[in-house]
């Protein structure tokens, strides 16, 4: 299990649901069920009180990789989901070519990225 995966699940995944979550990492096999929560957030698998929406401007990327710099962001970031699925990309890279469904890790259990079909986020703890 990859540090950024573990500590995104201890940190935005409400409670009840993290040991579930932490087995689903763990393995190559049950990954997919994780991954697949990203694609709409509809089963409330993410705390909303580390939830930041990003709508309008803020959501375009320019925007949102100046907005994950400012908090701290590293140029580099785990990815989850999305294209890159378990690599660590460029940031920006990583932002403009995973498509929809995916978590960037930017500090691990502190701050990340997500945008799902639906919606986009920056976690933040």
């Amino acid at each position: 299990m990859n540090i950024h995966e573990e500590a995104f699940v201890k940190a935005f995944v409400v409670p009840d649901r993290q040991e579930r979550f932490l087995g689903f990492v763990k393995s190559l096999k049950s990954r997919k069920k994780l991954i697949r929560e990203f694609d709409h957030l509809k089963s409330g698998l993410l705390d909303p009180k580390f939830l930041v929406p990003l709508h309008g401007q803020a959501s375009l990327w320019p925007n949102v990789l100046a907005a994950l710099q400012k908090m701290g962001a590293p140029e580099k970031c785990w990815v989850m989901g999305g294209r890159f699925d378990g690599e660590e990309k460029e940031l920006m890279e990583a932002m403009e070519n995973s498509g929809d469904g995916f978590v960037l890790s930017c500090i691990p259990g502190k701050l990340a990225y997500m945008k799902t079909e639906d919606e986009e986020y920056i976690l933040r703890r």
